[in-house]
């Protein structure tokens, strides 16, 4: 006898890749939980050691307690970590103490609600724990507990295809449906016996859709489940959050080779698939995706510095209105001769978890992305954009406010070439005095004794505000702009230890710039180079590509861990020069930093391989999906770019100019 529970949570799924030689499953969670990934064309999975503890600990916690997502305290087994991997993943139990990894899997794949959660193309971590006592007060003997949401990663872009489950061409050793809740019979209307549930998981919302069968002996009556249909809140957030479709047969499947059809208004999908309940479990591994090279978007250009100003506020519908989810909107920036703009993006208050990615109206929507958010936030990151006959587009995963603030845009005809430096610290309130709310605070970077020369028209700079007292943001502007009094640089909340971001900003007349703190806060800022009429590098933007992805097995993507996180106080080379179509007299780079899947608070350095400086790019936040930021870093001597971590996270870097 067995009994699960539903989880509920909604993310991005990913398209099947192609398939390439045969892997099988073995005894062990992880070989099972990927094989059945792979049989749907997806990535496979890595371990987090400390959640497979905690999810034995739940495990044995149910053996003593009964079946819960939840753990009390007082009971016997209750541990914290047990507690929050039971609300992070699929529980099962059962009376056999002999059943397995595989027998609690194989429960959660004839279950629609929770095979979904383990199919998620945004799944990257996870961890399951295995308890078997002969002895319980329950009639519970064996326990199972698979964490599929904390090693979600909202940053992964949707699918142009339907992800299925039994995949197109797979043989699936199962063929009923044995039992789950939310029960998907019940919403049928069914009693008895039901065959293996059918998924497919659209590329975009689904709310309305028709499904067949066609097996062994013709056409088999079948059930139709979407969000709109079920009747169950719990079942409807997880149909809805993956864009899925449901369909159940009436009856268990024979050995055979079945077609199934999905019509619905989120994607059509016809596959074919086999049933042989004496198989083995085995699947086609995917193999790795052809990674995309860039291309210049423009030739080469100088900067202009403008003083910063808003662009574009979608709340009071300038420039745009409120971006809507998987949508696509062009907005228009300035003329035809301005090759890429330099801006700073805001996100606010999204409906959910997701990213935005700005771009040059490319065909083809780019595997990047330029900020992360979750529900309800404020984020903000600089970006330097490429332009399409001065037009950039934005993406939005979800429903979200956008604000666009501009300091800069590259031309041809402009004049300022860019000198960089090796990162160093400028000023650290934390070592003088703290910004008080609504202060203005002067800060010389440019002239004799300063940072940069007396020529300089604009600085690169990182700035973090460390431990604010409430809600604000943070202004850097050139001293005595009044159009800066709109604009944002970085927003942050009181709940941010170093919230960071990076900002190209012109210097004002006497070298200076200005730092104003809506709240009371500590303000770090970091000098990267700047920009001044003359000799120096030219910026080519590029068309947006992705050149390092930890989480990635591709070795086209990553060459350093394998899909593991990197590993505490690590260092890894990233070539750049010359490398899938940027040029290879490239000196310095302009790259967005995201750090996701973090198990603690950490920050990550870039910089031009040599020796690391005391200096920070992106302050990384455990409970955050991602944290991302800008960032124009100097390459080495051989064209790489190396990239610090404090403690272990992935990493992932998008590519978007160059400077030659």
């Amino acid at each position: 006898m067995v009994a699960a529970v539903a989880v509920t949570a909604g993310i991005a799924l990913g398209p099947a890749a192609t398939p390439a030689s045969a892997i099988s499953a073995g005894d062990d969670w992880r070989s099972i939980v990927n094989t059945y990934r792979a049989m749907s064309g997806l990535d496979p999975v890595t371990e987090n050691t400390t959640w497979s503890s905690q999810g034995q600990a739940h495990s044995c916690y149910m053996l003593q307690n009964g079946i819960s997502h939840d753990e009390q305290p007082g009971n016997p087994g209750y541990t914290e970590g047990g507690d929050i991997a039971g609300n992070s993943g699929n529980v099962a139990v059962s009376s056999s103490v002999t059943a397995d990894a595989r027998k609690h899997i194989d429960l959660w794949m004839t279950g629609p609600f929770h095979a979904i959660g383990i199919l998620r193309h945004s799944l990257r971590v996870s961890g399951f724990g295995l308890c078997q006592q002969s002895s319980t007060p329950t009639p519970w003997h064996s326990g199972g507990t698979l964490d599929v949401i904390r090693g979600i990663d909202s940053s992964v872009p949707r699918p142009s295809t339907p992800t299925l489950f039994p995949g197109d061409g797979a043989t699936v050793p199962l063929h009923s449906f044995i039992t789950e809740f939310p029960n998907p019979m019940t919403m049928c209307g069914w009693s008895g016996s039901a065959g293996l549930p059918l998924i497919a998981m659209m590329p975009s919302t689904v709310t309305t859709a028709s499904t067949s069968i066609t097996g062994p002996s013709g056409p088999m009556q079948t059930c139709t489940l979407h969000k709109n249909n079920v009747g169950d809140p719990t079942a409807s957030s997880i149909l809805g959050g993956d864009n899925a479709v449901i369909v159940m047969p009436r009856q268990p499947l024979a050995d055979g080779t079945y077609t199934a059809t999905v019509n619905s208004d989120g994607g059509n999908v016809t596959w074919s698939f086999t049933v042989d309940r004496d198989a083995p479990l085995t699947a086609e591994e995917p193999a790795p995706e052809p990674v995309p090279d860039t291309a210049p978007a423009a030739g080469e250009t100088k900067f202009e510095p403008v003083s910063p100003f808003r662009l574009v506020d979608s709340r009071t519908n300038k420039g745009t209105t409120r971006l809507r989810a998987n949508r696509t909107t062009r907005i228009a920036v300035g003329g035809s001769d301005r090759a890429a703009v330099s801006a700073n993006f805001v996100a606010i208050h999204p409906d959910g978890y997701g990213y935005i990615t700005a771009y040059n109206c490319t065909a083809e929507l780019p595997e990047v992305s330029t900020l992360n958010y979750g529900p309800g936030q404020v984020v903000a990151n600089q970006a330097v954009v490429p332009l399409d006959d001065g037009d950039l587009c934005v993406y939005s995963k979800v429903g979200v406010d956008l604000v666009i603030d501009v300091n800069g845009y590259f031309r041809t005809a402009a004049d300022n070439s860019f000198h960089p430096v090796s990162p160093s610290r400028l000023l650290d309130s934390r070592n003088t005095t703290r910004l008080a709310p609504g202060q203005e605070r002067k800060l010389r970077v440019a002239g004799s004794g300063a940072a940069a020369p007396g020529s300089a028209s604009s600085v690169a700079l990182n700035v973090t505000v460390v431990l604010p007292d409430a809600h604000g943001h943070l202004q850097v502007y050139p001293c005595g702009v009044s159009s800066s009094s709109e604009i944002s640089t970085l927003n942050y909340t009181p709940d941010d230890v170093a919230r960071p971001n990076s900002v190209l900003v012109p210097v004002g007349t006497n070298g200076d710039i200005c730092l104003r703190s809506l709240k009371g806060a500590d303000v770090i800022v970091d000098y990267t180079g700047y920009f001044a009429p003359g000799t120096g590098l030219d910026f080519v933007p590029l068309d947006p590509i992705r050149m390092f992805d930890s989480r990635s097995t591709n070795s086209g993507l990553n060459e350093s861990t394998g899909g593991d996180r990197v590993n505490a106080g690590r260092t890894v080379r990233i070539p750049i020069a010359g490398v899938r179509g940027v040029p290879a007299d490239a000196t310095a780079v302009s790259v967005n930093l995201t750090a996701t899947n973090a198990t603690k608070g950490s920050f990550l350095t870039a910089f031009p391989c040599g020796p690391r400086p005391n200096t920070s790019n992106v302050n990384i936040v455990p409970w955050e999906a991602a944290s991302a930021n800008g960032a124009t870093v100097k390459l080495s001597s051989d064209g790489d770019l190396c990239v610090y971590v404090l403690d272990e996270v992935h990493v992932i870097v998008d590519i978007n100019g160059v400077y030659l």
